[in-house]
């Protein structure tokens, strides 16, 4: 397909679970992620379809478009690079399609070594991350606004986990909420969080 289309820059197949089910292959900048409903039940594509974003579990990259816009975001370390990198593609003029006729399973989380202190650097990258993009591509009204957000959210959150005893939504709560909390105060995405 890339051959055939060389305003393409990425690329990907389309995704499901390892049980069948489907999974997010593209989706809408994080911006406006919260106004869709749950797209479980939305048919597959029949051709080839642009995106805003492309999910990255499997990317097929141009060579001359990501060297064009400088590769992937160093300050980056898990969660939004494939959104930064769409928006980055597409802002060059470069296309993003999901080719429905390359297919392909994607097993969520599943290169991560399971462990408490893994659970809670994933969430903590998580929202350290949504905060960084949205300051990086919304400005600090963006940023203010998401962070305003996640702060009710996440403390709404911890306090639910608390009265219901229930640890994991405690634990991910309060991960989310630091992640949130050390973006705000200038902490690094690459320093250990553990």
């Amino acid at each position: 397909y890339a051959d055939s289309d060389p305003a393409v820059g990425a690329m990907v197949p389309l995704l499901h679970q390892p049980d069948g089910s489907k999974a997010h292959t593209f989706d809408t900048l994080v911006f406006d992620r919260h106004r869709y409903r749950d797209r479980a039940d939305e048919p597959d594509p029949e051709g080839p379809l642009c995106a805003e974003v492309l999910i990255g579990a499997v990317f097929c990259l141009r060579m001359t478009a990501i060297r064009g816009i400088g590769g992937f975001d160093p300050r980056i370390f898990l969660f939004f690079e494939d959104d930064d990198l769409c928006l980055r593609l597409r802002r060059a003029g470069w296309s993003l399609v999901v080719v429905p006729a390359a297919r392909a399973v994607h097993i969520g989380a599943a290169s991560g070594r399971k462990s408490i202190a893994a659970f809670w650097e994933r969430h903590w990258h998580f929202s350290w991350s949504e905060h960084y993009f949205a300051e990086k591509h919304g400005g600090r009204t963006a940023r203010a606004a998401m962070a305003r957000r996640n702060l009710r959210q996440h403390t709404r959150s911890v306090l639910l986990g608390v009265m219901r005893r229930r640890p994991r939504t405690l634990l991910r709560s309060l991960a989310n909420l630091s992640g949130t909390l050390a973006y705000v105060l200038g902490v690094p995405a690459s320093r250990t969080v553990g």
